[in-house]
This record gives C-alpha cells, structure tokens and sequence, in this order.
C-alpha cells in the first residue's frame, strides 16, 4: 500500500504551503505564556494520519526543540527554545517537523527561512545544522555550543527516551481532543459533530499532493476549515476507510 505515496512528498513546497495555511496562526499568549503559534503537534499528528493510511510506520514525538544562531559581528548569540514541542519519525526516513517557522520578531532572524526538517536535514535557506539529543544534559551543552559557533544556525531537538507515540496507537474516535491544542480545541468547540474533521484535513492534503484537489490559500484564512468541513464524508471513507471506520466507532 505505501508504494502508491511518496513520503517525500511531505516535504515539498506544495505541501508545507497548505498545511501551513491550515495550521499556522499569529503568535498569541497561551495560558500566560507566549505561543509562537506553530500548532506543532496538529501538524505532528495530520501528518501521522497521512502515514498511517498507507501502512507507513511512524510516530509523534514529544520533547523541545531550540533555534540558535552564534555571533556574527555585533550581533549577540540567540536562542529560541519551544517547550513543549512535537514533530515525527518516519521509519526509513528519521525525523519529519513540518510546522518550524522563524520567529519574525527577531529582527537578526528576518532573513532566515527553514522550510522544515526531513531526514537528518533542515530545509533552509541559510546553512542549518540540525541535532536531535536524547538526554537534557545533551540537549544543553548542544545549545551552549551552537551560541558559540560565529554566524551558525542550528535546529536542536531533545526528545526523552520511549516519548513517542506510534501513529497506529493514536486514537481517531476523539482526535481533536485527544491532540489538545489551541487550534484543536477550538475546531472541536466549532465542529463538534464532525467527527473525522482531521481526517478531512488529512484527505485534503492527500489530495493535493495527487494534483486531485485545488490549494485551499486562495481563500480567507478564517474560511478554510469550514471547507474543510464541508468535504463530503464518503469521499473520505473512499480514501480512508478503515481510519474513518475507527474515527467513528464511540
């Protein structure tokens, strides 16, 4: 079944443009603290859900990630850590974080773009070097290092030992909720009876990588998971029968 989808694909520009469109929100306070508005682990889990459907072994991640950039000139070390953060391993393919994004509000960072990680790389369009350590100990020294490095930027992940999830054991009969982000939330408060809306997502990306469906970022942001929404169910049982079977089993 895998051999008709290309995990490759997940990475392209066309890809990422859409899931972003569809997740990515301004950053905002999030119970007091600042979220850069990532939806990191609505985009962990839709890309799982892709996955899953073709019989591709993969997971959500759950850790931190950092963005450090080193001196350059006057310019002082930075670092940007997300805590909590959720991204994906893919088996035969290592890791997968679709939902990065360069916090615009540094101005030194305006011209650093990363388009995702995949692999053992960071897609950008600066030199980036990407780590994924196992222990917090690691994680810092790492992030101390890379403050040093004149003019280098790195991606580093920590990821605590066994905290991944396999996307087979991933509950579908309440995702939104069981995903539990900002962005979830409000889509189960907003669509409470529709219970595969993620899956609807899924199956619309699905469907744009095939060139079978049109890009939804020609319409208002504020519309999209309404048409999301509105795709019709056996269209999705078509795709995805037996997910849609255990989405609705409850």
């Amino acid at each position: 079944m895998s051999g008709s989808f290309r995990v490759e694909s997940l990475h392209s520009e066309r890809f990422l443009k859409e899931i972003h469109y569809l997740l990515w929100r301004a950053p905002f306070r999030n119970n007091g603290v600042q979220d850069s508005g990532w939806n990191c682990r609505d985009h962990a889990v839709i890309v799982a859900l892709l996955l899953r459907n073709f019989g591709i072994q993969s997971g959500v991640c759950f850790g931190k990630m950092a963005l450090v950039t080193g001196p350059n000139g006057k310019e002082q070390p930075i670092g940007n850590v997300v805590n909590p953060h959720s991204w994906n391993f893919i088996s035969g393919a290592d890791w997968l974080d679709a939902s990065v994004r360069i916090p615009r509000e540094i101005p030194s960072w305006r011209s650093w773009k990363v388009d995702g990680v995949f692999g053992k790389s960071a897609y950008a369009n600066l030199e980036t070097t990407l780590s994924v350590m196992k222990s917090p100990v690691d994680f810092e020294n790492s992030v101390n290092e890379a403050s040093k490095n004149p003019g280098g930027r790195a991606l580093i992940y920590q990821m605590p030992q066994n905290n991944i999830i396999p996307a087979d054991k991933i509950p579908l009969d309440d995702l939104p909720r069981w995903v539990n982000s900002p962005h979830s939330r409000r889509i189960a408060a907003e669509f409470a009876s529709d219970r595969i809306i993620y899956l609807k997502a899924a199956y619309h990306l699905l469907m744009l990588i095939e060139n079978k469906r049109e890009t939804l970022t020609t319409i208002e942001k504020s519309g999209i998971w309404h048409h999301i929404s509105r795709i019709p169910d056996e269209q999705v049982f078509s795709a995805m029968p037996q997910m849609c079977k255990l989405a609705l089993a409850r």
